[in-house]
């Protein structure tokens, strides 16, 4: 299986930092100034420690220990690199920043199955996992799907793979009635890569392109070889 065969469904860039109390006092520019960032973005929840905003492509989380941008179906992980990093900027500029607990990155990518046993069986294809043969647990059968994680972990670096079937009820337009949507059965191969850093980063000394660079590089010339048997 090669992934291209895959879409990205969503993308997330997360930073966690020690209290930023500035917040308090900053909430209103923040606000202003991602949303003029990210257009079509509105304020969905305001609260002491947090704010929240979103739009029909993206959502954007400042925090008081914590913020993320998450990008729904993105076409590549580095297209909206610059906006990200102009949150960031926005983000540690507002609340006094100079470094970061942890920087992450999560990639979840989506492949479309016909049929439920179809995504469940795509799970056990890539043989990520052995189990001894039937019987076992008392039952005549194969195991039919599974979830497999594998992490990795370094001093500087963490990255977490996921593999899963996932299957949904979604809402699609009623051909004999335009004014209305039916709920369809949906199917998915689930491939989700988290990778983060370990221990202080410091800002002056943090791209966010470069980071997105080397994830996006990372999860194409390795992810094909946990996939290349599915």
């Amino acid at each position: 299986m090669e992934l291209s065969a895959f879409k990205i469904r969503q993308l997330v860039f997360e930073v966690r930092y020690d209290d930023a109390f500035l917040l308090w006092d900053c909430a209103g520019r923040v606000h202003a100034e991602l949303a003029k960032l990210w257009p079509g973005s509105k304020l969905v929840q305001s609260e002491a420690n947090q704010q929240l905003l979103k739009s029909d492509d993206a959502e954007i989380m400042t925090g008081i220990r914590q913020a993320h941008v998450a990008v729904i179906e993105p076409s590549t992980i580095t297209k909206f690199a610059d906006q990200i990093a102009e949150t960031l900027r926005i983000w540690t500029s507002a609340m006094n920043v100079g470094k970061f607990n942890r920087v992450g990155t999560r990639v979840i990518y989506t492949r479309k199955y016909s049929s439920e046993e179809a995504s469940d069986q795509a799970v056990m294809d890539l043989e990520l996992i052995q189990h001894p043969p039937p019987p076992f647990f008392n039952h005549k059968v194969e195991p039919y799907t599974g979830e497999i994680t594998i992490t990795w972990r370094d001093d500087t670096t963490q990255t977490r793979f996921l593999a899963k079937s996932e299957h949904q009820s979604i809402e699609v337009p009623n051909l004999e009635k335009a004014s209305e949507k039916q709920k369809q059965a949906a199917h998915f191969l689930i491939v989700d890569i988290d990778r983060a850093t370990r221990g202080t980063v410091d800002l002056a000394k943090f791209r966010v392109r470069e980071w997105l660079d080397g994830v996006a590089h990372l999860i194409s010339r390795d992810v094909p070889k946990l996939i290349a048997k599915g």
